[in-house]
């Protein structure tokens, strides 16, 4: 159907749906149903049917099998999701064997799985990345043990080592307040101490401006005990001494970054390397700003193409370069 020959009328829900199409778009990942309603904050089947049936009968969607599309149907990114749906099953299996060797690092107090692998996608290009939870007051040797480790692994095994972004329990509010965090930390999926990610949830319900946070899936969390080196190594580096080793590391690892990455301008170094005494946040290439960047495009082209005006809520504006 023609879109220019109809009258365009869409709901809030339905230009949430939207929202999630066009962001996943950037990706080439067509979306089902099922994940669709964690984007549209519904869990009632019928009622996201009928906004699903109305955006197809404006033109405003296609759909092929289970999944849906803002533009033209794709059969090649069906293919290619479903083939690395199979393979992130094998995957998390991968994560969870990896998760109990980081569990026994000093001051690990929570993993969780992040990027594909927490969408259910993994292929022959994607890594496994974990946002950890530190204990109070210890984010920076908790990630120089977790790093120093990754420095030893074979290359072939690096890529099930990816720990990029590190909070401390006791932090309340994260800064970074766009969709393209939201979207990350709502799919966490945790395999140690899921009632850490459900209390850093509570205290950022900022996510549910952008993606209304689903039940955690607990099915892949691990019953881990503390051995005799963690529980050692944490009482050696308590205290005093702990304390300024955890400040010598916090300011020595933002030198050499800044060092290494001196093209970058403050704005930028910013936003990829969210360094505070509770947040270690590390992404290399400007991978947060492509993806915004990307979505806003996305985004810019629907909106002249069907003459709507579909916007990304925020507290803050999201600008990219």
């Amino acid at each position: 159907m023609d879109s220019s020959q109809i009258n365009i009328l869409v709901s809030e829900k339905e230009k949430q749906i939207l929202l999630a199409l066009l962001y996943f778009d950037v990706f080439n990942y067509p979306l089902n149903q099922q994940e669709l309603s964690f984007h549209c904050k519904t869990n009632n089947n019928k009622e996201l049917g009928l906004y699903l049936s109305n955006l197809i009968f404006q033109g405003l969607i296609t759909k092929k099998d289970d999944y849906y599309f803002t533009g033209k149907i794709n059969t090649e990114y069906i293919v290619r999701r479903e083939k690395g749906n199979k393979r992130a099953i094998d995957l998390m299996r991968v994560a969870q064997r990896y998760s109990k060797k980081m569990f026994q690092f000093p001051f690990v107090h929570s993993i969780n799985i992040s990027g594909s692998l927490s969408k259910n996608y993994f292929d022959e290009n994607s890594d496994i990345d974990y946002f950890i939870i530190a204990k109070k007051n210890r984010v920076w040797i908790c990630r120089t043990f977790l790093i120093l480790y990754w420095k030893l692994l074979p290359k072939s095994k690096k890529k099930y080592w990816c720990t990029n972004y590190f909070i401390d329990e006791s932090i309340s509010t994260l800064e970074d307040q766009n969709y393209f965090t939201a979207v990350e930390l709502s799919y966490l999926i945790p395999t140690v101490n899921a009632a850490a990610t459900e209390n850093f949830y509570n205290n950022n319900a900022w996510l549910k401006q952008f993606v209304d946070n689903k039940n955690i899936n607990k099915s892949f969390e691990l019953n881990l005990k503390h051995n005799i080196l963690k529980k050692t190594l944490e009482f050696i580096f308590n205290g005093r001494l702990g304390n300024k080793i955890e400040n010598y590391l916090h300011i020595k690892t933002i030198k050499r970054w800044r060092e290494k990455f001196s093209d970058l301008n403050d704005e930028d170094f910013e936003l990829q390397f969210r360094s505070r005494k509770d947040v270690s946040k590390r992404h290399t290439k400007g991978f947060q700003n492509k993806v915004l960047d990307a979505f806003n495009k996305k985004i810019e082209n629907y909106n002249k193409r069907f003459g709507i005006e579909l916007h990304i809520p925020s507290n803050q504006k999201i600008t990219t370069n």
